[in-house]
């Protein structure tokens, strides 16, 4: 009986949680909206973009033809130790 009282309050939660996030919504629509959605927008392709950068500073280690692959390939490592895993 005891699970079956939490599972309830845990929906109920939830639910709560649902409508005060629908209300935030409806509050939002119209002009004062779009100009979150924008802002929110704007700052995803700047994150976004910053993270693209990062990655391409820094090659990912997985490449035959990369460089350090290839280092580690010449450094002695035999060559079954990269088909195997």
């Amino acid at each position: 009986m005891h699970i079956m009282e939490e599972s309830q309050r845990g929906r109920t939660h939830l639910l709560h949680n649902l409508a005060c996030v629908e209300d935030n919504w409806e509050e939002r629509e119209g002009e004062e909206g779009r100009k979150i959605t924008e802002r929110k927008a704007e700052r995803n392709k700047r994150v976004a973009g910053g993270r693209e950068k990062k990655s391409r500073s820094r090659p990912p280690f997985s490449s035959p033809s990369d460089p350090q692959h290839v280092r580690a390939v010449r450094g002695g490592l035999p060559s079954s130790y990269f088909l195997g895993h």
